[in-house]
């Protein structure tokens, strides 16, 4: 016997079906819970983060210039993230105040800087990894390899349609709509 147990995502999905019966609201079960979870597990992961005074936008620059292993434009970093030039550039004010980055001018562009870690900015990274990779550790628990595996796999392709919608000029999730 399967125990079904009802989430938010159910009772959501059965309070637009008695609005709008002639709505297929099935992709809410997977795009609801990953909208959910992603919002959960931001505050979780926000709370290791506090930890180390450093919030989301920050550990996102400094961890894509310790994974990159070598200075990066500002314009680098911004495509990287995902984040906007100006958002970024205030992220970086921050993060040299703190003693985190290190911004030297370009000497392949005049007008450009390189972005680089100190050696503070390097030390910071193993702990709050540690402690972010503990949090999802625990939220996967009790999933077998097979399911891990299964949700990857799942993800990997939702991604993929994403990606490959964002890549040519008419980009974003309504170039799906265009595309089907």
């Amino acid at each position: 016997m399967v125990i079904m147990v009802v989430d938010v995502v159910d009772a959501m999905r059965d309070e637009w079906g008695a609005i709008l019966p002639g709505v297929d609201t099935s992709p809410l079960d997977i795009f609801g819970r990953l909208r959910r979870i992603y919002v959960l597990l931001q505050t979780e992961s926000d709370r290791v983060l506090a930890v180390h005074d450093i919030s989301r936008a920050d550990f996102d620059i400094v961890s894509t210039l310790q994974r990159h292993q070598r200075s990066l434009t500002p314009t680098e970093i911004a495509t990287t993230t995902l984040t906007s030039a100006a958002g970024t550039t205030k992220r970086l004010h921050r993060l040299v105040k703190i003693g985190l980055v290190t911004r030297e001018p370009n000497p392949g562009d005049g007008r450009g800087s390189l972005i680089s870690l100190t050696q503070r900015g390097v030390d910071i990274i193993p702990p709050i990894l540690e402690g972010l990779s503990s949090l999802e550790h625990t939220l996967l628990a009790g999933m077998s390899a097979a399911q891990q595996r299964q949700a990857t796999s799942a993800l990997r392709f939702i991604l993929g349609k994403l990606d490959d919608a964002a890549d040519p000029p008419s980009s974003g999730p309504s170039a799906l709509l265009n595309a089907s």
